[in-house]
Order: structure tokens, then C-alpha cells, then sequence
């Protein structure tokens, strides 16, 4: 499990990156692209969420679509915040809303919107929900995240 700032780590698709998005994924960064196939990203430097901030993981549905959700531990809480405050600031800068990049394994399994005209000083939460793909894939995603596939 990791998150990064889409914008300012992930950059533009590379050819061989050790990050891959496509689908089942809706969407991919930069600019939240429907994928056509697997795209590959090589992030600059380390994630400002690692597997360290998440408490534990589990499945949830939001009008009939399954959901993923992530429990943050203080720490990780903490760094959201810090980690949507700077997307913000990078999104106001640039006059448009910046995208976090949530990344289980290989993986960008969802890109989170931080509106800078909403969220100016970040994003406060102790837990994160993104759609999947369909239930199979929320718990797939979860069981990852809880480790219990071997794969983080």
C-alpha cells in the first residue's frame, strides 16, 4: 500500500515503470485517461503514505457498488492530510484539481480528487474509500492491503 501525489511523483507513463495502471481501473494519471490497455509509471521518490499508515482494510458499498476502504492510523491520518495539503496548493498553483495516487502492490487501484477550492488545507480523515471494479475486486483489493496474499 502506498500513496503518492499523481502530479508531482508519478509524471508521464514510461515504458517499463515498476507502477502499472489499466484495467479493470476507470481511470489513469495523468489526466484521468479511460485506459485502453496497461500503462506503466516509475514515481520520483517515496510515497507519503506507506503501508505503515493503514490499520487494516475492508469492504463496504456506497449505493450498490462495492467500496474499499482503508482505517489510517494516526500517523498515516496525519500525512494525508499533509500529502492533500501540498496537492492543493500544487492544484491552485495550476488552476485546476490534483489527484493522489492510491497504489496497492504494482498497482494504481484509485486516484483521489483534492479540490483546492474545497480542501485548501487538505483533506482531515482517518479512512479512505475508493470504488472498485466490482465485489470480487474490493475484496481482492482488501485482502491485499491486509497482506493476506503475501503482496503489500
Amino acid at each position: 500500500f502506498a500513496v503518492y501525489d499523481s502530479e508531482g511523483q508519478l509524471g508521464d507513463r514510461v515504458e517499463d515503470g515498476s507502477l502499472r495502471c489499466g484495467p479493470p481501473r476507470a481511470l489513469c494519471p495523468p489526466a484521468l485517461i479511460e485506459p485502453t490497455g496497461t500503462y506503466s509509471y516509475e514515481p520520483e521518490g517515496e510515497p507519503a503514505l506507506d503501508e505503515t499508515a493503514v490499520a487494516g482494510a475492508g469492504v463496504a458499498e456506497s449505493e450498490g457498488d462495492p467500496i474499499v476502504t482503508v482505517d489510517l492510523t494516526t500517523a498515516g491520518s496525519i500525512a494525508f492530510k499533509e500529502l492533500t495539503q501540498r496537492i492543493a496548493a500544487a492544484g491552485s498553483e495550476a488552476g485546476r484539481t490534483h489527484h493522489a495516487a492510491i497504489v496497492v502492490g504494482d498497482e494504481i487501484v484509485a486516484l483521489a480528487s483534492v479540490d483546492p477550492a474545497q480542501y485548501p488545507e487538505g483533506i482531515e480523515t482517518s479512512q479512505l474509500q475508493f470504488f472498485a471494479a466490482g465485489q470480487a475486486d474490493a475484496e481482492a483489493i482488501a485482502a491485499r492491503i491486509n497482506g493476506e496474499d503475501g503482496e503489500e
